[in-house]
Parts: structure tokens; sequence; C-alpha cells
């Protein structure tokens, strides 16, 4: 177990459990708080330039972000998987996805594909 992150934890997971109307946010095994699997986007056509802070910063105006990971293919194309507390936000995210530039692209979204 790693010292000194228990507390930092703890209020993510109490900020998220006030978010969510006290209901419990399911965790994956390594305690993350984890959405429903609808609930998580892909994102294409990213600028090489663009954080998972941006990504986080765009996408939290739809609704709570739990996680963004942005990643690079075989070809250093960058991606990202966004993953909302909420089915609606990821939905609205997604009817919103052809509107706005992020660092001068236009994102190209769909639902994640769940194995």
């Amino acid at each position: 177990e790693e010292p000194g992150n228990d507390s930092e934890d703890s209020t993510v997971a109490q900020q998220l459990l006030a978010l969510n109307d006290g209901n419990q946010v399911p965790t994956s095994s390594r305690g993350e708080p984890k959405g429903p699997p609808q609930a998580c986007l892909f994102v294409a056509s990213l600028s090489p330039e663009t954080t998972e802070e941006t990504i986080r910063q765009y996408f939290s105006s739809f609704g709570e972000v739990l996680k963004a990971k942005v990643m690079k293919d075989r070809a250093s194309r960058p991606y990202a998987f966004v993953q909302f507390l909420s089915i609606d936000a990821a939905n609205e995210a997604l009817q919103h996805s052809t509107t706005q530039l992020v660092d001068g692209r236009r994102l190209r979204i769909e639902k994640a594909k769940v194995n």
C-alpha cells in the first residue's frame, strides 16, 4: 500500500458520493471510482498537444467526469477515453461533439466499445 494517498482518495470518494446524491459509486479493484460502461466515450482526432487535463475540463461541462485517459496508437496518434458518472452526461457530450474545437481540432466522439 502506498503511503500518503489515503486521505486524498477518501476525499475524492466523499465528493463523488455527494455528487451522486448519496448513492454509492462503484469502485474498481484498485479503488478507483467507475461509472457505467455506457457512460464511457472514445475520443479521436486529438491534437498532439491535448492533455488529460484539457480533456477533463472540456468534458466536465457536460457532467461529472470520473476519469480521462489520453493514449497514443501505434502511429503515435493521440486518442482518449472519458468516463462519466452518468449515462446522461455521456449522451449530452455526444450530442454536442461536433460543435466545438479543442486545441484547434474538431473531435470525433463515439460510445466506447466495451468488451
